[in-house]
């Protein structure tokens, strides 16, 4: 039994420095790549990747499929949080307006999108809509008003996402 140990420890004494070039090639190959991701990622300015058109589409879809959801559902802090309240020209009469629109009224939107030019470079873009709305008083007071509009939103891309900086023309908001 010793004898077998001691041969044992003997071939592992002579195979140690066979396996040390290996283990030697793996470890340069693992720095190579540590080293290919760092520089790959500073090329790209921190890591941060452009934005690509097929992704915008999909945001911008992605807001104002919300913005129908939040008139929908009567929330105004849903609504007011798609819109980038510091670039968003006269913000505190636009958020009124929607507050006063989900507390006073039931709304029905249809929201369509009909055009979007993006401005990649700049992280800005555009999309025009063919809005509907069917309005009533949340007292029951009055009757089911509809109305029908092209809107056109403006959007900036920001490190919290793509965002609403204005939106043209903001009397579609009115309360009945």
């Amino acid at each position: 039994m010793r004898i077998a140990l001691a041969v044992l420890i003997a071939l592992g004494l002579l195979l140690a420095p066979a396996v040390t070039p290996f283990a030697k090639a793996a470890d340069e190959k693992s720095e190579k790549k540590k080293e290919d991701k760092k520089k790959k990622k500073d090329s790209d300015g921190g890591g941060e990747r452009p934005v690509e058109m097929k992704d915008l589409n999909r945001e911008v879809s992605r807001i104002i499929r919300e913005l129908q959801f939040a008139l929908e559902g009567g929330s105004a802090r849903s609504v007011l949080e798609l819109v980038d309240s510091a670039k968003f020209d006269d913000y505190p009469r636009f958020e009124d307006m929607v507050e006063r629109l989900t507390r006073e009224d039931s709304i029905r939107a249809f929201f369509r999108q009909v055009h979007t030019a993006p401005s990649l470079a700049e992280g800005k873009a555009q999309t025009i809509l063919d809005a509907e709305m069917e309005l009533s008083r949340k007292d029951g007071a009055g009757q089911l008003t509809r109305r029908r509009q092209q809107l056109v939103l403006d959007f900036e891309h920001s490190r919290r996402g793509w965002r609403i900086v204005n939106i043209t023309p903001r009397d579609y908001f009115q309360p009945l």
